[in-house]
């Protein structure tokens, strides 16, 4: 319909417009790290759907359907590709819980590219809102969203003895990661998910103002959806769903 009436459509994949996310992007663009080949992402919390205090609490399908998109979405704008398969795993680890809290999935994205997912809202773990490690041809990176509190103890060659490096952010952090060691090129100190919705409206109210509005941004949401979807039929079946070759919108 938006189509067909020249109506401007997005969906709020909000995470790509954080800066630690938009940095590495730009950086894997530039060359900066090589060729992109294997991420992996991981959430670990005790928060089922009864500690949510909002519509969530009634999600049958929850993490992969409520969470799970945004990790979804960024795979796809690192890759610049949706992927062709995907097989996960649901198991009713606390059969009190009726919905899904416990999801590992493994998908196989074009030119010989794997990310793999693990989202667990029972653990008793230190809690972990969204980690992300992409393994490219000349480092490793290492994406934290969700806090940092990071302290080390490095020898200075220079100054001839230890230093202490310390870093507590609210809001993320992205590392680079190769030869032993680390370094970060991006953090934000605070939570940036508002202003993150901000810059996506902001490019949103610029589409607006173009005769032709691209509803591409909406159209790629969509087979995120679908790629859920597919992802709950997974673990239905117990097989691996096949998707079409279609390349994601990277904007």
């Amino acid at each position: 319909i938006a189509r067909e009436r020249n109506l401007l459509l997005r969906v709020n994949n909000q995470y790509r417009f954080m800066s630690f996310y938009r940095d590495t992007k730009e950086r894997l663009d530039r060359g900066e790290f090589g060729r992109l080949f294997y991420l992996q992402a991981w959430q670990n919390m005790f928060h089922p759907p009864a500690k949510e205090t909002n519509w969530r609490n009634q999600l049958k399908q929850y993490v992969l359907y409520e969470f799970g998109t945004h990790a979804l979405d960024l795979a796809s704008f690192f890759f610049e590709a949706l992927p062709t398969t995907i097989n996960a795993h649901i198991p009713h680890a606390r059969p009190e819980f009726e919905s899904d809290v416990l999801v590992h999935a493994s998908l196989r994205f074009p030119e010989e590219r794997l990310a793999v997912f693990s989202f667990n809202r029972i653990t008793h773990a230190p809690q972990k809102y969204l980690e992300m490690r992409l393994d490219c041809e000349l480092a490793s990176l290492r994406i934290s969203l969700g806090g940092v509190a990071r302290c080390s103890v490095e020898w200075s060659g220079p100054a001839g003895r230890p230093v202490v490096k310390a870093a507590l952010l609210k809001g993320g952090e992205a590392r680079a990661e190769a030869g032993g060691k680390s370094r970060a090129y991006s953090s934000s100190a605070r939570g940036e998910f508002a202003t993150a919705t901000a810059s996506h409206l902001r490019y949103f109210l610029t589409e607006m103002k173009k005769p032709e509005r691209s509803i591409e941004g909406a159209v790629h949401a969509r087979e995120i959806l679908k790629l859920v979807f597919a992802g709950y039929e997974s673990a239905r079946t117990g097989e691996t769903v096949h998707l079409g070759p279609t390349a994601a919108h990277a904007g």
